[in-house]
């Protein structure tokens, strides 16, 4: 019971920052040249310091099992929900699917995510959490991108690994 206040408390706390945010936005405090600097620094270097952060512990076996138990689950669940996302959609409309595809494949799991994982769980919520960030990463850059491009565009393994959540955790692993 105890994790679950602790993740209304989060969502209260991210929703709150929202409408700060909106509030901003609407007395003109915050244009959108602002609203983009502000995202860039979260994702080009806040996320990825809180990621690299996770990692900065002593290694032993039970984390590395535990870490390719987390990049294992990450991997089947996102092929899960791919198959699922065939089966669930059936719109004539063929990028309507895909865009209702996407989003049953593809959570927010890195701005939502890692506060929740930190909140809860802690350093080691993000560590784990890390990995399941890269692989929606490496997932959503090559089989997402794909999808809603369309059938004929090929998929690219260098959007992949060039992004901040898949750059910091591979640093961060190399630190662990």
């Amino acid at each position: 019971m105890e994790s679950f206040f602790i993740i209304v408390n989060q969502v209260a706390v991210l929703f709150i920052l929202i409408g700060i945010g909106f509030f901003l936005r609407k007395i003109n405090m915050f244009n959108h040249e602002t609203v983009k600097g502000v995202t860039n620094i979260v994702m080009y270097a806040v996320t990825p310091c809180v990621i690299i952060r996770s990692f900065n512990r002593e290694m032993n076996t039970e984390l590395l099992h535990g870490l390719l138990l987390t990049f294992a689950v990450a991997t089947i669940s996102y092929i899960f929900c791919i198959l699922m996302s065939y089966l669930l959609v059936r719109d004539k409309d063929d990028s309507r699917a895909r865009i209702f595809r996407f989003a049953i494949i593809f959570s927010n799991t890195g701005f939502m995510g890692i506060p929740i994982y930190q909140a809860v769980l802690g350093d080691i919520g993000v560590f784990y959490g890390s990995i399941y960030i890269a692989m929606f990463n490496v997932f959503s850059w090559t089989y997402g991108y794909s999808m809603m491009e369309g059938k004929t565009k090929k998929i690219s393994l260098k959007k992949a690994i060039i992004n901040p959540g898949f750059l910091s955790t591979i640093i961060g692993v190399i630190i662990f």
